[in-house]
């Protein structure tokens, strides 16, 4: 068997839509709504378990300079609570990470083997920490926790050791230029954009903007998948995830 053939064979049994329990983890509130939010409704619509883990407070993310950083931490959970809502999310859990805090990814990622091994997803989403001009330190920090996590969960010898280890199958990644995986949400697309309008600390002030970014992006990521709207993902098997240079060509 050569490379090409073993890289589709194992690739092959990663059928994004087909698992049973996902989860989701964003940097900040709001950052899985833009990437995904889409496929999180339809990954519940389907009768999925859909979990997702905001591991920043997102204290950051406020233009006022009157606003103290404790009401926005609160504003902001609430907006995160209530587009949940809207997209089908069995349960959120808020790590309380600081929003561009002197935190270390090996921190992040302790706290994410733990919730794996008690969520057991198949499958994790989480940012491309990988993207090429990406600078947010919260966003490459936590998309490589969260792949570091998906590949240790599954070893007995890495802490915590007091929870059973749980392997993941897949890691996905959203907000990537390289997807090599379309989700089809036609349907689902309104119900993407009613819960980033639940987000309005951060975008009321340019909701056009963000509006029209959603709209050209699934319409693009639509004409591959040959449908109309869809959303993309860079999706690797976790035996991808260490010494194998090929997973750049998946």
């Amino acid at each position: 068997m050569d490379i090409t053939e073993f890289v589709g064979k194992v690739s092959e049994d990663i059928k994004l839509l087909e698992h049973e329990r996902y989860l989701f983890v964003s940097p900040h509130p709001d950052d899985a709504e833009i990437g995904c939010g889409a496929t999180m409704k339809k990954l519940a619509g389907l009768g999925k378990e859909v979990y997702l883990a905001v591991v920043t407070d997102g204290r950051k993310g406020y233009s006022d300079p009157s606003m103290q950083e404790e009401k926005v931490v609160e504003i902001r959970k609430q907006e995160q609570l209530r587009a949940a809502r809207i997209l089908g999310v069995k349960e959120i859990f808020f790590l309380g990470f600081e929003d561009l805090g002197d935190y270390r990814i090996s921190d992040v990622r302790e706290k994410l083997i733990a919730l794996m091994r008690r969520v057991k997803p198949d499958v994790v989403f989480t940012v491309d920490p990988y993207l090429k001009y990406e600078v947010h330190p919260d966003h490459i920090k936590v998309g490589l926790a969260a792949m570091q996590a998906s590949l240790f969960s599954g070893f007995p010898s890495i802490p915590p050791k007091d929870i059973e280890p749980h392997p993941v199958k897949a890691v996905a990644l959203y907000l990537t230029s390289s997807p090599n995986t379309f989700v089809c949400v036609d349907a689902e697309h309104e119900s993407k954009l009613a819960a980033l309008k639940e987000h309005k600390s951060q975008f009321s002030q340019m909701w056009e903007m963000i509006e029209g970014y959603v709209d050209y992006k699934s319409r693009e990521y639509g004409k591959v998948q040959g449908c109309k709207r869809a959303e993309g993902f860079k999706v690797l098997p976790t035996l991808f995830l260490h010494v194998f240079p090929d997973a750049d060509e998946l």
